[in-house]
């Protein structure tokens, strides 16, 4: 390595850190589908489990699959796992830090939103979390600071601001450049293409602010690999659009690099052979097609898993006795009808009866079994809204239970921070107007 930092590129929203001595590795997903088999990587991953060997620290930012994924922390030597702490935000469930943990990894060290934790004597990292439960890194060196922002949704100057007064100059900017979740029905192209063009508006916000020398495309080297999301590939940025928007618009020097390249940070870089190749790969998925097909489900399933889901939020959550979860209707397309779910539980419905949203039955099992499974939908988008935003409401009856999957419940406590929180933005809000 010299005396430079060096970057390694494992894949996706991974890579490893080589400096002074630390060789951390960040949000390793390196095989197998994620949120539901609604995404694969777009690339192979060279880096294998056993190069764990030569890790000294792993860092999350989420729980995503994406970022966070079991599987392949299982398939880490259990030898290897004995080796290597882990870096994670501390949460209030701390389940991420319980779970590995339990795998065994050395160490769990759960960093402070305010304060540096010193790697070595010329590294030091900070991670903050962001309201949705995601968390960005800032790696501090003695040669300037990376800053890791992921898929952060930092999409404002005030956003961007805040984070720069806490970590000073940055030498190097890693952002999410295209879109990661449901994006229209499949006829709404515009939709998607809205999307793809708010990611380049977040980077160029993003660079404004924190003025880098280089910018690293991040976390969207994915496709939409399952036959009822396919379509969602079809206005994706590519790592090549984006890189010259990086060096025609912004004036920042574009840094792709592709599974297996490592770059010493501040050396000369073309970024052109591993965009191709991306390219490459991209278009021979394209051909290929989907790789997933849906499961079929038996209407049974559904209603059994509708009492469990209701029972466990019920559980959990005491104060739904007195405040009802909104209803919302479904079509199932597998199954040829229609239901309805509210508190009370999930009953068929008629053609007559207005619909929110349709999917396969193996979708509304899936967020029924688990709290974060509406979260995984949404992201997968494997569903397709009746007609305007109506898909909304069917996230809004799942709300609750995603804020369980994150430790939190529905009390007095709960809806005080949440009425608090209103009357805080409404009074800003009206300040801002006074000014």
């Amino acid at each position: 390595m010299g005396n430079g930092i060096a970057l390694e590129w494992v894949n996706h929203a991974s890579f490893v850190l080589d400096y002074d001595g630390v060789r951390l590795i960040s949000d390793p997903w390196l095989e197998g589908k994620v949120f539901n088999n609604g995404w694969s990587l777009l690339s192979d991953t060279v880096f294998g489990y056993p190069d764990f060997q030569n890790i000294t620290h792993i860092w999350f930012s989420h729980e995503h699959p994406d970022h966070f994924f079991p599987p392949n922390l299982k398939a880490i030597p259990s030898a290897i796992r004995r080796s290597i702490p882990i870096l994670y935000q501390r949460t209030k469930d701390r389940k991420v830090a319980k779970f590995c943990k339990g795998l065994g990894f050395k160490e769990i060290i759960e960093l402070q939103p305010s304060r540096w934790l010193a790697l070595s004597s010329s590294l030091s990292v900070l991670c903050r979390p962001v309201p949705d439960d995601d968390s960005w890194m800032a790696l501090k060196t003695d040669r300037g600071t990376i800053l890791n922002i992921n898929d952060c949704v930092i999409d404002t100057t005030v956003k961007a601001q805040a984070i720069a007064e806490v970590v000073g100059p940055v030498n190097v900017l890693m952002t999410q450049f295209s879109y990661a979740q449901w994006a229209g029905n499949p006829e709404d192209r515009e939709s998607r293409h809205k999307e793809a063009r708010e990611k380049l508006v977040r980077i160029a916000i993003q660079a404004g602010v924190f003025k880098p020398q280089y910018v690293i495309p991040f976390a969207s080297f994915v496709w939409f690999s399952h036959e009822e999301n396919f379509y969602l590939n079809d206005t994706m940025n590519d790592a090549e659009g984006v890189a010259r928007f990086i060096e025609d618009e912004l004036g920042c020097k574009p840094v792709v690099l592709y599974p297996g390249d490592r770059w010493e940070v501040g050396s000369a870089h073309d970024w052109r052979p591993a965009a191709a190749r991306y390219r490459q790969d991209f278009e021979a998925r394209m051909r290929g097609g989907p790789i997933t097909m849906a499961r079929p489900v038996a209407y049974g399933e559904i209603e059994a898993a509708s009492r469990s889901f209701l029972d466990r939020l019920g559980r959990k959550n005491r104060l739904l006795r007195y405040v009802p979860l909104p209803s919302t209707c479904v079509k199932l397309l597998d199954l040829n009808l229609s239901v309805l779910i509210t508190s009370r539980g999930l009953r068929r419905v008629d053609d007559q009866h207005p619909i929110d949203i349709s999917m396969n039955a193996e979708s509304l099992l899936y967020c029924l079994r688990f709290d974060w499974g509406a979260n995984t939908l949404h992201v997968n988008g494997r569903f397709r809204s009746a007609h305007g935003n109506s898909y909304q409401k069917f996230f809004r009856f799942f709300r609750i239970a995603d804020d369980n999957n994150h430790g939190r419940r529905l009390d007095p406590g709960w809806i005080a921070a949440k009425l608090i929180n209103r009357g805080s933005r409404a009074v800003s809000h009206a300040l801002g107007r006074a000014r």
